[in-house]
């Protein structure tokens, strides 16, 4: 049995997706005017920008992607749970002992 979704030609789908895209009229107006119903065109409009983000994008890029969205997502963690001062920057320690203080690290700025 044929689905009622397949009767529409990809022009179609790809007309509708490009009203909603347009930004003029919102997602439940084109659908309405279209007469199909919100789910089946926000799905339309879910899969063509799932597909343009898709193009040309390979196994290994698509790799090293998700890795680096994930390092910056620790990083984004990571700063959050530093102190900060009263200027909203975070302290940072010199490495490098300062021999006037002892050979204690200083904050660097400080």
């Amino acid at each position: 049995m044929r689905r009622l979704v397949d009767a529409f030609d990809d022009e179609f789908k790809n007309d509708a997706v490009r009203l909603v895209e347009s930004g003029n009229l919102p997602l439940r107006q084109v659908a309405e005017d279209l007469g199909i119903s919100k789910a089946t065109l926000s799905n339309w409009v879910d899969k063509a920008r799932k597909e343009r983000r898709d193009v040309g994008v390979t196994p290994d890029l698509a790799a090293e992607i998700r890795r680096l969205r994930k390092e910056n997502e620790q990083l984004r963690i990571s700063k959050t749970s530093l102190p900060l001062t009263n200027r909203g920057s975070v302290h940072v320690f010199s490495l490098i002992p300062d021999a006037a203080a002892g050979g204690v690290p200083r904050a660097v700025g400080s």
